[in-house]
């Protein structure tokens, strides 16, 4: 692609008189229409340009492949009308940060000087079907420095001497994208191929095997690889495409999702650059794109400059094979909390009330806030469902963006309404890597009233004080930074650590997906694709959350440095409720004829719920109920290995169950003459234990029970078994944790049976 000359030759015959604004013009059948500051022409899509114009434009796909690669391209206009004259568009954007002088010398990728005076823009170069093609821009209106507007009616393209036919252009309509018309990404079932890879350090690798062992029981074929065993193994330039390199081998092996578990002390990252770099650019004013990794095709470095992703002078691939998420994270207890709070979300263990995942909150502010007649917190709202309960009051700022003394809710007062609960948390408002604004007086001046991740300002909100209540959210910000994960290590060492990693990290509360920047948003540009993430996102109910990422970048492309910049943080697999999930009631019971395992939702079955059964943390079969909520399990059992039950469906949250065999198998069998006399509790063993144990109960007749274990305070730890049991002998397996998935202190325990007709109660002795 940088040998391509992208010189553009214009042609001009005819003119015509101005026509009036407001008008609707016809051409060839088609309407132009001119309203205010947009114009529209029928059957093309819109830009919008940092001077707030509106024009028509068209994606098409210039052949290359019978071309030679340094010939002129050119574009002949052959009929040319004045419509209409503009005034006042020398209007710049205003990047979304909380510092005035940050990102002053940034130009967006979309400014009115290239695309306001030009009839076709070069995007990229691309293959498609094993055909390189230019994808382009093409305007049929353009717009002089003056204002005035001017209609191209039609237009011939060649390159070198050679005329494009019609016949040889592809429309965006006729291109498959990234593959967004797939309907589905995964199936959750026995898979020989890895589907998701969670790549991190040495460190960290531990904390992370408790996410790889559930999404490999929930059907997500799951491994850990190594960023050190990744370094050796392959070649680069640097350590970032090392590891782009392994992640080509694992696309092409079927893989499909990636997590970094790890910020950049952990992981290599790349930065970017949207724009031609004349010389060294500031690593702070460059994006960091996991984009980067996703995109497996396209030579982001092809000068060989080390300033990676240019536009014209690299020849980078905005269409990505993989689906990447990231974990900013450098500690183990990040990663424990992070994964804990990830399974309750889509498992509902603990039983909260969903209800409040159909409602969402905006923060919106100063030029955002005043954004058109509605502000953007209300265009964004309009991509939500009915259904939702939409709190567009207390978050916004009141009576203006502009007010001198806005009246709206401290950010103080609005950590306890933030912990109330929201699906959804909208940010539209100007922030840094460690804020974000609630309001201000004027636009952006002091006073301020700011979330942060500081917990020394006791007079802001803080967000790490929600209430750590189980009612995590997906974030959403357009603010400057707020996904600036690498600033607060050397070089840069801002004093406190990131928003994303904060809310992403924070323990039973904040963010359980973040999609932010990790640089720059702009006021005129950033909103709309906050809405198209959001209109995706209930349109691809049921998929992953990332999906709406990839489709909202593939329709804004042209937005270069948002989309390089926008990063999805969080495990790229979890699909987000759009809607109050239903609960699966899991049972599993040992028969006769083999083990019967039953899915309801109160107190009617569930048909057609896959049940997947995993052997050590491998799914090793895949069941799916009948029209009652039932499913027969044949297989045969290990005693020395450890079984769960999965129960999986759209809509609902995933239920999981442990199944551990014993000796004496739970089989109801009235000819059966070793059938236990009595009731009996056994002594745990081993006594005393590290890492578990086990119990045997005896029953002599099937009876409804419970048996938990309490600490010595009384409280209840976990419950091991609640449900009706046969007769027989059965054994359960505590592992030392609790209900949350938390280790269990040193010390002494309590577990008690109890039933209608016995109760007893043993002590044991954990050693951690």
């Amino acid at each position: 692609m940088k040998n391509l000359i992208f010189t553009i030759i214009f042609l001009l015959y005819s003119y015509s008189s101005a026509l009036a604004s407001n008008e609707v013009i016809k051409f060839d059948g088609q309407n132009l229409t001119i309203s205010d500051k947009t114009i529209r022409y029928d059957n093309f899509d819109n830009i919008l340009l940092p001077n707030g114009l509106s024009l028509p434009f068209q994606t098409i796909y210039l052949p290359l492949a019978e071309f030679n690669q340094t010939a002129q391209i050119s574009v002949n206009f052959v009929e040319k009308e004045i419509v209409t004259t503009f005034t006042d568009i020398s209007l710049k954007d205003i990047p979304t940060t909380s510092d005035k002088n940050r990102y002053k010398d940034i130009v967006p990728s979309v400014s009115f000087d290239r695309l306001g005076y030009n009839q076709i823009e070069i995007v990229e170069k691309v293959t498609i079907s094993n055909t390189d093609y230019l994808k382009c821009m093409i305007f049929p209106v353009t717009i002089d420095s003056t204002g005035i507007a001017v209609f191209h009616n039609s237009s011939e393209f060649q390159i070198g001497s050679t005329y494009i036919s019609e016949n040889q252009l592809l429309t965006k309509s006729e291109v498959s994208g990234f593959e967004n018309n797939k309907n589905q990404l995964f199936n959750r079932s026995l898979s020989q191929t890895t589907q998701y890879v969670i790549i991190t350090n040495q460190n960290l690798k531990d904390s992370f095997a408790k996410l790889a062992s559930y999404k490999n029981e929930t059907g997500i074929s799951t491994e850990i690889k190594l960023i050190e065993d990744i370094l050796a193994e392959y070649t680069g330039r640097d350590d970032a495409e090392k590891l782009r390199e392994y992640l080509k081998v694992f696309y092409a092996d079927g893989g499909q999702f990636v997590l970094f578990g790890g910020d950049e002390t952990v992981l290599p990252i790349r930065y970017t650059y949207h724009n031609i770099a004349y010389g060294a650019i500031p690593l702070e004013n460059q994006q960091v794109s996991d984009l980067y990794f996703g995109d497996l095709t396209g030579d982001w470095n092809a000068d060989n400059d080390s300033v990676w992703g240019e536009k014209y002078t690299d020849s980078v691939d905005l269409t990505p094979e993989l689906f990447v998420g990231r974990l900013p994270f450098n500690k183990v207890s990040e990663v424990t909390d992070y994964i804990s709070k990830l399974i309750q979300y889509e498992t509902n263990q603990k039983q909260i009330d969903l209800s409040y995942l159909e409602k969402s909150f905006f923060f919106s502010s100063d030029q955002m806030r005043d954004y058109g007649s509605v502000g953007q917190h209300g265009l964004i709202a309009d991509a939500l469902p009915n259904y939702f309960i939409v709190d567009t009051t207390n978050g916004v700022e009141q009576s203006a963006g502009n007010d001198l003394n806005p009246t709206n809710a401290s950010s103080k007062a609005l950590e306890s309404v933030i912990s109330e609960g929201f699906g959804i948390v909208n940010i539209i408002a100007h922030g840094s890597s460690m804020t974000f604004e609630v309001r201000t007086s004027n636009y952006n001046e002091w006073p301020k009233s700011y979330f942060t991740t500081d917990t020394s300002l006791t007079g802001s909100g803080i967000v790490s004080n929600f209430e750590a209540n189980d009612k995590v959210s997906l974030y959403i910000s357009l603010g400057c930074d707020n996904g600036a994960f690498d600033l607060d290590q050397p070089p840069y060492n801002h004093p406190n650590p990131n928003m994303v990693q904060t809310l992403l990290a924070q323990k039973n509360s904040g963010a359980v997906g973040f999609v932010a920047n990790t640089r720059w948003g702009w006021v005129s540009s950033s909103h709309l694709l906050q809405k198209r993430f959001l209109e995706y996102l209930f349109a691809n109910e049921n998929q992953p959350a990332v999906l709406s990422l990839y489709q909202m970048r593939d329709d804004y492309y042209y937005y270069r440095d948002l989309v390089y910049g926008i990063n999805y943080f969080g495990d790229p697999t979890m699909i987000v409720y759009t809607k109050k999930p239903e609960q699966i009631e899991l049972s599993i019971q040992l028969q006769q004829t083999g083990m019967s395992v039953n899915t309801t939702t109160g107190n009617t079955g569930l048909e057609n719920t896959i049940i997947l059964l995993s052997e050590n943390s491998t799914v090793v079969g895949e069941y799916s109920t009948d029209n009652n909520g039932n499913a027969v399990i044949d297989y045969q059992f290990d005693i020395t290995s450890n079984y769960k039950f999965s129960a999986v469906k759209d809509g609902y949250t995933i239920s999981q169950k442990e199944f551990i065999p014993s000796i004496a198998t739970d089989i109801e069998d009235e000819n059966n003459l070793s059938l236990p006399t009595s009731f009996s509790l056994g002594q745990n063993y081993p006594n005393p234990f590290n890492p578990s144990t086990r119990i045997t109960l005896s029953l002599p007749k099937r009876i409804e029970l419970t048996l938990q274990i309490f600490n010595v305070l009384g409280q209840n730890v976990k419950t091991l078994a609640d449900g009706s049991y046969s007769a027989g002998t059965h054994t359960f397996e505590w592992d030392g944790k609790d209900k949350f998935g938390n280790h269990s202190a040193t010390g002494i325990y309590f577990y008690r049976i109890e039933t209608s007709e016995y109760n007893e109660v043993k002590k044991m002795l954990l050693l951690q």
